[in-house]
């Protein structure tokens, strides 16, 4: 990966820092071109009226967070949640997504041994909007139903970011190695939403670490093949190769249920449909095979 002067993130770190001062600040996390690209639609595009909802529903339980009540009461006392609850009752509210996920984080930082005052530390790293519409955990919550893989990185000092595989690579470049704890966040979002299958697993980093300003190291077939799998629209992929170039895709859905094939001829242009019943149920599996000039 070419190594770039870093552009001004949309979002203002918790630390601030000039070239000669990059080796003194481990945790600042430079951020690659394809997360500030999901980012800008994200906290800017059309989809964030769509993403404020699904962040913003008081919809989950306290029994969602894994988490005992006198626990929780204990990190509300230390206003790491908002406690909305009336003065006599005792009964927890329904939380959002936001608050779900941010419990879970603290979950796992207790887990590692970070001191609740380093927590407060990460509460209000993460927290921050700084003029922006959506908090940094809402924008990393957000990029999770993009499939993006999102860590939050947080350090002894609790200092803390988000950051993809691409933005870890370019960091770990700039300013060496350092420990820290990395969280998943795609992990906890999936198990609160409760999804099965593929619907929110990350595409694989070697599928999204590739900056813009890298795409002159591939040629057409190889950008196409990109494009291909970063759509995340099939369940298989097959690549054949000729005199060491990629000669064809093979793109291959399965699909569930009642299809005909009329439906199913109109994704292919050429390949083929195989029809398969197992213990009752239906399956169509159509694989368009795309020969590239």
């Amino acid at each position: 990966m070419r190594v770039r002067t870093p552009p001004k993130p949309p979002f203002t770190s918790t630390m601030t820092m000039e070239p000669e001062d990059i080796t003194r600040h481990p945790g600042f996390i430079i951020h690659s071109q394809v997360f500030d690209d999901y980012l800008a639609k994200m906290v800017w595009g059309a989809e964030r009226k769509e993403a404020s909802a699904l962040l913003n529903d008081k919809k989950f339980s306290a029994g969602h967070t894994d988490i005992e009540y006198r626990v929780l009461n204990h990190w509300a006392g230390l206003k790491l949640l908002e406690d909305e609850r009336g003065k006599n009752s005792q009964a927890w509210r329904k939380l959002s997504l936001t608050e779900i996920v941010w419990l879970r984080v603290i979950k796992v930082l207790r887990e590692y041994g970070l001191s609740l005052k380093k927590v407060r530390q990460v509460q209000q790293a993460l927290m921050v909007r700084d003029g922006r519409p959506l908090t940094v955990l809402e924008i990393a919550i957000c990029l999770c139903t993009k499939r993006l893989p999102i860590f939050v990185v947080v350090l002894a000092d609790g200092n803390a970011d988000i950051a993809d595989p691409a933005s870890l690579e370019l960091t770990d470049r700039w300013l060496g190695y350092h420990h820290h704890i990395r969280i998943c966040l795609n992990n906890i979002v999936r198990e609160i939403i409760g999804v099965d299958g593929d619907d929110l697993k990350p595409i694989p980093p070697r599928l999204t670490g590739l900056s813009e300003g890298d795409r002159h190291l591939l040629n057409e077939k190889e950008k196409e093949l990109l494009q291909v799998a970063r759509s995340g629209k099939n369940d298989e992929l097959h690549v054949l190769f000729r005199d060491g170039e990629i000669f064809q895709i093979d793109e291959t859905k399965m699909v569930e249920g009642a299809r005909s094939i009329a439906d199913a001829l109109t994704e292919i242009n050429y390949g083929e449909i195989n029809i398969k019943i197992e213990n009752g149920r239906k399956f169509t599996k159509s694989t368009n095979k795309k020969r590239l000039k």
